[in-house]
């Protein structure tokens, strides 16, 4: 089954840089909102496949360049969420292993805090008489 997600990720990642360079050479007519649902949906595929212990799958380096493309495009370079998208997108695949650590000794914390902070029992107020 692993094979098959991989392969599928893979022509994902091919399909997606594509998309997006010919968009950024004006081949393709697509504005910046309608970019950013597919880097949201790479940055889904990135998470999916490390979920999955999918390594290689996503091809990180054809992402590097396409940022400096959506730079040097007129229509593209003023939107900076689609370059903080692409920066994600670069960085995803390295801090992903790290991010899971770190997430896994928050939740342990959390445990603990609220282990700490269950209320006790509350003191009773007397009624005041006017």
């Amino acid at each position: 089954m692993q094979p098959d997600v991989a392969k599928f990720l893979q022509k994902l990642n091919e399909l997606l840089v594509t998309v997006v360079e010919s968009a950024c050479d004006d081949k393709a007519s697509l504005s910046a909102a309608q970019l950013k649902p597919l880097f949201k949906l790479a940055m889904t595929a990135i998470r999916q496949s490390q979920r999955r212990d999918i390594v290689n799958a996503w091809n990180i380096s054809a992402w590097i360049p396409l940022r400096t493309k959506l730079e040097a495009s007129a229509r593209f370079k003023s939107s900076v969420a689609l370059l903080k998208m692409c920066d994600q997108i670069t960085q995803a695949q390295t801090s992903g292993k790290r991010d899971a650590k770190e997430s896994e000794s928050k939740r342990k914390i959390d445990t603990v805090n609220t282990e700490q902070t269950s209320p006790g029992p509350s003191a009773k107020r007397k009624k005041q008489t006017k």
